[in-house]
């Protein structure tokens, strides 16, 4: 297990500790990160276990895995290529749907990531959420063409998958949104709100530099009377409320 950063995110890479290697590859071109759902309660080795030793796969079938605590797992080469969204007429795939007639197509021109639950009884837990968010937004700024779709979300399957309580259209919305704020030349979330009420940091800077300006003349002005009022310090506090509007 090596800690690592995909561009910028924190995670595991487990691809040397799982059953199956395989050759390393197929990765035409990326277009979309497939979501897709356990429809079990495992783990990433749990799933490695069964796509390499019941199902016969080189390899797990999936780039990356949420655990149910929010561990994001690499758990292939980025190049190489998933078995996570093929066609096959013997699974109800409308397979005059596959691009080019590719069957393969997805697997060869997507990542996937596969998050642990089944989530037509359960839904994620809000630590899966906010990983797949942070997994959604750094695929994003890899390629902002990549879209984010769920597996039954690509033409042609025909699958639940990931299940009716993981809302595909809330994980796009807030990736958009994350995306905009984080957007060059805009305040970063939790940035002081004197600073968003402006549309550009120069503008912000400029409008600081006149409130210190007029902070310090006040506080000269102040000074000047207090050389005079000391002595009176109920009359020196008047002064200094009136200086500074209290």
């Amino acid at each position: 297990m090596i800690n690592q950063e995909f561009n910028g995110l924190p995670i595991f890479n487990i691809v040397s500790d799982l059953p199956g290697k395989g050759s390393s590859g197929g990765i035409v071109n990326i277009e979309v990160l497939a979501v897709h759902h356990e429809a079990g309660y495992g783990n990433a080795f749990a799933i490695a276990n069964y796509h390499v030793n019941s199902l016969k796969w080189s390899h797990i079938g999936y780039t990356f895995v949420i655990e149910e605590d929010g561990t994001i797992n690499q758990t292939l080469d980025l190049n190489t290529s998933g078995f996570h969204a093929g066609y096959s007429k013997e699974y109800g795939d409308d397979v005059s749907k596959a691009p080019n007639g590719d069957m393969s197509y997805w697997n060869t021109h997507g990542w996937s990531v596969c998050l642990v639950g089944n989530f037509e009884f359960k839904p994620p837990t809000t630590k899966q959420v906010e990983s797949l968010l942070k997994l959604c937004v750094a695929v994003k700024k890899a390629n902002a063409n990549i879209k984010i779709l769920g597996h039954k979300e690509l033409p042609g399957k025909n699958t639940e998958c990931p299940g009716r309580l993981l809302d595909m259209n809330y994980v796009r919305m807030e990736v958009e949104k994350i995306l905009d704020d984080n957007a060059p030349g805009k305040p970063n979330p939790g940035d002081d709100v004197y600073w968003q009420q402006f549309t550009s940091w120069r503008e912000g800077a400029i409008s600081t530099k006149g409130v210190a300006d007029d902070l310090g003349r006040k506080f000269v002005q102040v000074a000047d009377y207090l050389d005079v009022a000391v002595p009176r310090l109920v009359e020196a506090r008047k002064i200094i409320k009136g200086v500074i509007g209290r």
